[in-house]
């Protein structure tokens, strides 16, 4: 057994894997992991991550189930054979799945995601919504409010607060108006 567990964490670079499914979660809201099987299907020889970006859900089908994902470089032009279709396992009831269908196949793709209220196809990661809503945050280092006082000589308290507040409202304003430039451009 301690060979066999040896021979896993030789075969998979699971600190990269467990990076990289990190950094999914976080831009996509969701990872996929594929599993390979050994030829009798008893166990697990290696996990890979696919990653997010290059990740398509196939359509589902009547019961809601996805039955796989097809993988590839989607920013390039991509012929049929630069495709890889990956039997996708079924969400609501992996190991049944896996035990099922293992006979046959060897190689598995489980889909983890973040959970989100609106449960769409593809989740939507948390930050969407600033790009659908035109919010910014744009945070300013305490130095450089510091500089602005020490350089114009603003010592009293309210008087620091009222020129922050000019300044939050010069660049507001300058926002604005390179948002109406890019608009009126399109």
């Amino acid at each position: 057994m301690q060979a066999q567990v040896d021979d896993f964490m030789l075969d998979n670079d699971l600190a990269s894997y467990f990076l990289g499914v990190c950094q999914d979660f976080k831009h996509f809201g969701f990872c996929v992991s594929v599993i390979i099987l050994n030829e009798d299907a008893s166990r697990i020889v290696r996990i890979v991550r696919k990653q997010a970006c290059y990740v398509r859900f196939a359509p589902a089908d009547k019961s809601g189930v996805i039955p796989y994902i097809l993988y590839a470089n989607w920013r390039n032009t991509v012929s049929p054979e630069d495709i890889e279709r990956i039997e996708l396992l079924n969400p609501q009831s992996p190991l049944t799945d896996l035990h099922t269908r293992s006979k046959k196949i060897k190689k598995f793709a489980v889909v983890s995601r973040i959970p989100t209220p609106d449960n769409t196809y593809y989740p939507i990661p948390y930050y969407a919504a600033l790009f659908k809503g035109k919010w910014y945050h744009i945070e300013i280092a305490n130095s450089f409010w510091n500089n602005i006082f020490k350089v114009e000589g603003i010592t009293d308290r309210v008087k620091q607060l009222e020129r922050v507040n000019e300044e939050k409202d010069a660049k507001q304003i300058s926002l604005h108006k390179d948002k109406d430039n890019e608009q009126s451009d399109k």
